[in-house]
């Protein structure tokens, strides 16, 4: 019993350590756009290094983009939800080496 408590308590910690890693911006990912005839090369810290209402209307117009949203996941508040899962259901009964269920 002890054994699967803590089999257990292992893998939520690293579900939980997975979903910290899955919500954070890629350190080297950069999108060029065009505003007003000048071209513009951007990191994902350029969604939120300014005021409330300039990271919001960078937001709204960049996070918008699938590879922005994809790689700037903690700017664009995309951590997880939108992403389809890779994780299947089996059928599986844990057994003690003693073959107890």
């Amino acid at each position: 019993m002890y054994a699967k408590t803590l089999l257990l308590a292992l893998f939520a910690a690293l579900a939980a350590l997975t979903t910290v890693q899955a919500c954070s911006d890629d350190k080297d990912f950069t999108w060029t756009y065009t505003f007003d005839g000048r071209r513009f090369t951007q990191h994902c810290s350029f969604l939120s290094n300014g005021n409330k209402a300039t990271n919001t209307k960078r937001r709204n117009n960049h996070c918008s983009k699938n590879k922005v949203k994809r790689n700037c996941r903690k700017s664009c508040d995309n951590c997880g939800s939108n992403e389809p899962s890779t994780c299947k259901d089996t059928n599986f009964t844990w057994k003690s080496p003693s073959g107890v269920v």
